[in-house]
């Protein structure tokens, strides 16, 4: 028999296991993981023929014990805060309040980000002239991401990336959009009948989403709907009480998105200036179930040695090394390609491939265990038992990192999370919440900036 239909099995019993475990709480992290795996696998299956798959009982014992791991690190953790919460009053339905932010500065936000985005289009047109690509409309899109994901990108000034100044105002419009969604879903389920700021949230995320539909990447689109996602699921609670199971609810609501957002997926390659010879099923079973055939292909490759600790899974953190003036080899984040079929070359390999590759089997297990502690920390010890000022922004930022937990079936995504970037997008993401919910800005005779 195929190892692989071991491995769906075993996804299944893993998931009604992390389900119990977690108090029938169907977006726990370790569910959510499970599912994942879950769908990739039968996602696999679909293709084994295509991809001549012929899975190792290796490949499935890796992916097993990864799961488990997770699974186990947090229920301790999940346990423990229980023990915790005995003693503590348990955060069951909170008193729900629109989060109110002053017009004026909904507007210059609104403003701001226009000016951004053209901006950004702007440097995006020259530097595609710059690398001799005549493209136009939505075509300038996809030459900018094959420009930007290229091994040989030049670096005279003519055509230089984007500068500093651009890079961070980008963020800020991407700090922007993930606060006005928080506050949209918040003030919904607060019951907020004012329709106008509803009107800027809603521009504020379409810019967020604009600026990557810019960069053709699809990945930060995604995210940013994870995060949508959870946080609903996670205001609902706090609406209604954690003590209410929502899982037929949710199972219909998680349908519904995959029957919408397979579409959309596969038609954004036209709104990017990018195209595909996969028909919509084929295409998605690669994207969703390439990874899993594709861990075995790696252990059955010849696997080299790791020239730096952390060379795949912290990349974000040795290029910060190298600004300090460490002299380090940093590899390129895209890992090597590998064939499944005439058609498909894929270098995503799950969530443990990156770990395993660098620090040993032993390894990725304690590595698993960290982010297993990470997620369940900041859910079950912040957000889910607890109800302070601080609330808001541990929703945010678990919104923020929830794609880590969607995509472990597919890539790990260490290597762009652990990173500079995603400190500094945090800090302006809170910066931003904090200064637009406590302060206005006046007008007499000069600007004014006057504390609530």
């Amino acid at each position: 028999m195929n190892a692989i239909y071991l491995l769906l099995l075993f996804g299944i019993i893993l998931f009604g296991l992390s389900y119990c475990l977690s108090g029938r709480d169907i977006m726990a992290p370790s569910v959510i993981m499970c599912a994942m795996f879950v769908i990739s696998t039968f996602f696999a299956i679909m293709n084994i023929k295509n991809w001549k798959i012929d899975y190792s009982l290796d490949s499935v014992l890796i992916l097993v014990a990864g799961m488990v791991t997770f699974i186990l690190a947090e229920a301790l953790f999940h346990g423990m805060q229980n023990k915790k919460v005995r003693r503590v009053r348990k955060a069951d339905q909170a008193e729900m309040h629109p989060v109110v932010i002053q017009k004026s500065l909904l507007i210059f936000a609104v403003i701001f980000d226009v000016l951004v985005l053209l901006w950004f289009y702007m440097e995006i047109c020259r530097i595609v002239a710059g690398y001799g690509y005549t493209a136009t409309g939505v075509g300038v899109f996809g030459r900018y991401r094959t420009i930007i994901t290229s091994l040989t990108q030049r670096s005279d000034s003519k055509v230089a990336l984007t500068g500093m100044v651009l890079n961070q105002m980008i963020k800020l419009v991407h700090a922007m959009g993930y606060v006005s969604l928080y506050i949209l879903l918040n003030n919904w389920f607060a019951g907020d009948k004012k329709k106008l700021p509803y009107i800027f949230h809603i521009i504020l995320v379409l810019a967020h989403i604009f600026s990557y539909i810019m960069e053709g990447s699809r990945g930060n689109i995604l995210q940013i709907a994870s995060a949508a996602l959870i946080e609903w699921y996670i205001l609902w609670h706090r609406k209604v009480g954690w003590h209410k199971v929502l899982t037929g609810k949710v199972v219909v609501v998680g349908v519904l998105c995959m029957l919408i957002g397979m579409p959309l997926f596969y038609s954004s390659l036209s709104w990017m200036g990018r195209a595909t010879n996969k028909r919509l099923l084929r295409y998605i079973g690669f994207y969703v179930g390439g990874s899993i055939q594709l861990f075995d292909l790696y252990l059955k490759s010849n696997i080299t040695k790791p020239k730096v600790f952390g060379e795949e899974t912290l990349i974000g953190v040795l290029h910060f090394l190298n600004r300090l003036g460490f002299d380090l080899d940093v590899r390129n984040v895209n890992l090597d390609m590998i064939r499944l079929d005439e058609l498909s070359r894929g270098n995503v390999y799950t969530f443990f491939r990156r770990p395993l590759h660098d620090f040993g089997f032993g390894g990725m297990l304690l590595f698993t265990v960290l982010v297993a502690w990470l997620f369940a920390w900041i859910y079950y010890g912040k957000i889910k038992w607890r109800d302070t000022k601080a609330t808001p922004y541990w929703i945010m930022l678990y919104g923020y990192l929830f794609y880590w937990i969607v995509l472990m079936s597919i890539d790990q995504y260490s290597q762009s999370l652990i990173s500079l970037t995603t400190v500094l997008q945090i800090i302006l993401m809170f910066l931003w919440y904090n200064f637009a919910t406590r302060y206005k800005l006046t007008l007499k005779g000069k600007l004014h900036i006057l504390k609530r």
